[in-house]
């Protein structure tokens, strides 16, 4: 059975007892059920307005209308998604979602845009918005050649680009290597990668990498040979073609010369050991007080113990730092 919809004024719903087009979490046109939409005729499923600009036809399809996207993605979004169990292929015209004020999940209503999971990926529509914070409804025009498979409306400050799957760091002989993957990239120009030595204060490190943009698995590497001491946190900055962000996870390494060498007694009296791993190519060991001031230092000599006489020293914080050609190490000791 074919229906025949034809609209004059505003919006028109027509149907039989095999198309349900309600206000319903499950829409369902039945198997060998059709539903034509004629040029510039307006169909209504549930809160989402279609208006194609040429026929359209469905068949045997279920529109499903959720609170969750069910296609990988990030960034925020109202609680209102409608699906397509079977693509509509090659849309053209115009789209409309009417929300409610508690579906926004605190997104400003005059940035928001459609979001159309299409070509197994999302792309965001900003051209051709108008928007109706009164009524709560947002109208995306000019639509061409897109398959609608999944729709909703999300923030043009959050657009749905990519979606981190994961990120790693690890260390062999003091270099670290960084790496990450992601999935369903659009519109993403580039990634920084960032480091730190608290996770408070960050730095670019390398020079940005170009975004693959492939709709399933990208993978993508850095290598950082500047060796911090202790812990190195990094992450990962995106930025899309529109000047929008958005980072990893942190993930971090440790130094490995943190484990290069001791210090004992803690605390400590009269004298303070420093005892360095064997093979340790050590240029010097350094004595600080708290405010980072210089105290003593020894250069290395292929010992394995360097000892330092405190007795003189006040009593409190103090801190014996090693350096090597592969970088820096610092640990701290109270002093009685």
């Amino acid at each position: 059975m074919k229906i025949i919809i034809k609209c004059l004024f505003g919006v028109c719903v027509f149907f039989t007892t095999m198309v349900r087009l309600s206000a319903q979490t499950v829409i369902h046109i039945a198997e060998g059920g059709n539903v034509y939409i004629q040029q510039n005729a307006s169909i209504s499923f549930d809160s989402l307005v279609l208006t194609p600009s040429a026929d359209v036809l469905l068949s045997g399809n279920d529109i499903v209308k959720s609170a969750m996207v069910t296609h990988p993605a990030t960034g925020t979004y109202i609680s209102r998604v409608y699906s397509f169990s079977t693509p509509v292929t090659n849309y053209a015209g115009s789209a409309t979602i009417v929300y409610k004020d508690d579906e926004l999940n605190g997104l400003d209503e005059n940035s928001l845009i459609l979001e159309v999971f299409t070509n197994n990926h999302w792309q965001a529509f900003t051209n051709n918005v108008s928007r109706n914070t009164a009524a709560n409804y947002v109208t995306t025009t000019g639509l061409t050649n897109i398959n609608l498979d999944e729709i909703t409306l999300a923030s043009n400050n959050s657009v749905l680009s990519l979606q981190w799957i994961s990120v790693q760091a690890s260390r062999d002989n003091n270099v670290s290597y960084i790496k990450w993957t992601t999935a369903n990239e659009v519109n993403v120009s580039y990634y920084k990668v960032l480091k730190s030595s608290d996770a408070v204060s960050w730095n670019n490190i390398g020079k940005p990498i170009t975004a693959n943009n492939y709709s399933g698995l990208n993978n993508y590497n850095l290598t950082d040979g500047a060796v911090l001491n202790g812990t190195a946190y990094y992450r990962i900055l995106q930025m899309d073609d529109l000047g929008k962000m958005s980072y990893s996870a942190v993930v971090s390494v440790k130094s490995s010369l943190q484990d290069e060498f001791s210090i004992y007694p803690i605390p400590a009296v009269s004298m303070i050991n420093v005892l360095v791993k064997e093979n340790t190519a050590i240029k010097y060991v350094k004595l600080f007080d708290a405010s980072g001031k210089l105290l003593m230092v020894k250069e290395g000599n292929n010992s394995a113990l360097y000892s330092f006489t405190i007795s003189n020293l006040a009593s409190g914080y103090y801190f014996i730092s090693i350096e090597t050609s592969d970088g820096q190490f610092t640990k701290g000791f109270l002093k009685k």
